[in-house]
């Protein structure tokens, strides 16, 4: 814990400020390859295995090369190992799991826009409680995680997650 303090404002102090919870960057300069997953963008995965997702509705490329390549390199499909599709309570428990973990938090539209849900009022007892006890910000536009908050991010989110579930 102590050393997550100080890196955090080691870093801070030297222009790299944190963007989540454990990675740092100059302002502008963020991985926006991994803000699509954290934000619950859509992406779609090519080759063996990789992973997709397009509004809630996700699926797995077959891991088996030959098969994948076999596959593409006759115009066929390509193989399929999973595939799901989330509810409004599975995609509001997984924006709250990931953009919490990020410094802006979670917006209270955002949540709207993906799941249809009011997460403000499914959350209203918890970050009520969590706020008071400094480890949440709430804000009009939603909620993020307090530096302290940082420090015991997981046992936030699954408070906040059980309200939503």
């Amino acid at each position: 814990l102590q050393f997550m303090r100080f890196t955090r404002n080691w870093l801070r102090d030297r222009g790299l400020p944190p963007y989540e919870i454990s990675n740092y960057a100059a302002p502008g300069e963020e991985c926006r390859h991994n803000l699509v997953y954290w934000e619950s963008g859509n992406y779609l995965g090519l080759g063996p295995a990789a992973a997709s997702n397009l509004a809630g509705f996700r699926w797995r490329n077959a891991p088996n090369l030959k098969r994948y390549l076999d596959a593409v390199l006759s115009d066929q499909r390509v193989p399929v190992a999973d595939v799901e599709t989330l509810d409004a309570n599975q995609r509001a428990t997984e924006l709250v799991m990931l953009m919490l973990r990020l410094t802006k938090g979670l917006g209270w539209r955002r949540m709207r826009e993906i799941s249809q849900l009011d997460g403000a009022q499914l959350m209203r007892a918890a970050v009520k409680r969590l706020s008071a006890m400094g480890l949440l910000v709430e804000t009009a536009d939603g909620i993020r995680l307090t530096d302290e908050g940082c420090y015991v991010a997981d046992e936030v989110i699954s408070e906040l997650v059980r309200e939503v579930s």
